[in-house]
């Protein structure tokens, strides 16, 4: 007889494993009786939501320990500037460059990071001394560079994915993050103090940060109506709104320290739009990781996950924020 049953085929109690999740009494309505009072069904469902949630509370409290070391580093390197927000992006970009390669030997294919590392490294660095231009510029010819050398290997087989594995790799790795620095660098093209570059980047990535945490509750406690993505099934159309919903009350609290010229209803849009993409940007993480067969992209940060984990979302919010600013509102 199985560990799960009520008693061993001796009639003792039998111990159960550590592993099991069933719960048992009114926190587990879906396993007892469904002959429930019309009185308490509302007020057991709530319970339920919660009981069921996935909130574990040791993994949490990793994830907030992670986050108190961190995030004043982050908010030191960003309201720093200069060559200290560049090291701490390199790094960043660096170790994220190893997952990524990991991912690749996880499928049995070659990712040599020396050259990985080189491609990110001149990227960043004409993003930082030379701007928006040199940094296309850059990616551009690197990018035609990769393609042209790969056609002149000739090797046929497998050569469209060979190809947009490069393309990927310089685009997700390197020309993303390269936004961080754009934006951090923003007001002083634009004739303002070199400082608020700092306060932008801490509003976007504060707003994104946030966000993910409202989705991460909201759907939780609360999702019901799957994505029905098989990228990542858990995630949940409640999660979405509510993330987009925090986002949106973030920006309206934090623009005026941070964003001032985001008056009246500019902030929560532009919080919308930072939440979406951010989630945006976590699904296409995922899916970087179900083709890998791997849950997470790294060990490293407790409770996180890798680098990627945990700033996959502002791999996609930031570059956004920068052209809003750029194109719309500056």
């Amino acid at each position: 007889m199985s560990s799960g049953s009520a008693t061993s085929a001796s009639g003792s109690w039998p111990t159960r494993r550590s592993t099991s999740r069933r719960r048992s009494g009114p926190t587990s309505p879906r396993r007892i009786s469904t002959e429930r009072s019309s009185t308490s069904s509302a007020g057991s469902a709530v319970l339920a939501r919660f009981s069921e949630a996935p909130l574990q509370l040791p993994a949490l409290g990793r994830r907030l320990l992670a986050a108190a070391l961190l995030l004043p580093l982050v908010i030191w390197g960003s309201l720093a500037g200069g060559w200290i927000f560049f090291a701490l992006t390199a790094l960043w970009s660096l170790r994220a460059s190893w997952e990524y390669g990991a991912m690749r030997r996880a499928r049995g294919r070659r990712a040599v990071f020396p050259t990985i590392a080189a491609l990110v490294l001149a990227i960043l660095a004409a993003c930082r001394w030379g701007g928006a231009e040199a940094g296309t510029a850059l990616f551009t010819l690197l990018a035609l560079s990769l393609l042209g050398a790969d056609a002149l290997r000739g090797r046929c087989e497998g050569g469209t994915e060979r190809a947009g594995e490069k393309i990927l790799l310089l685009l997700y790795l390197a020309w993303l993050p390269g936004h961080w620095i754009l934006l951090r660098e923003l007001p002083a093209g634009v004739g303002l103090p070199a400082a608020a570059g700092g306060r932008w980047f801490l509003f976007a990535a504060g707003v994104t940060w946030l966000g993910d945490t409202f989705a991460y509750f909201v759907g939780s406690a609360w999702g019901r109506h799957s994505l029905r993505s098989p990228v990542s099934p858990r995630k949940s159309i409640e999660g979405v709104i509510g993330g987009a919903a925090g986002a949106a009350l973030s920006a309206w609290l934090l623009a005026p320290f941070w964003t001032p010229f985001l008056a009246g209803w500019v902030a929560p849009l532009v919080g919308l739009l930072l939440s979406l993409a951010g989630q945006l940007g976590d699904l296409f993480e995922s899916l970087l990781k179900r083709d890998a067969a791997i849950k997470d992209s790294g060990r490293i940060l407790p409770g996180h996950g890798g680098f990627l984990d945990r700033v996959d979302s502002m791999l996609f919010s930031i570059p956004v924020f920068y052209y809003l600013l750029r194109w719309a509102i500056l």
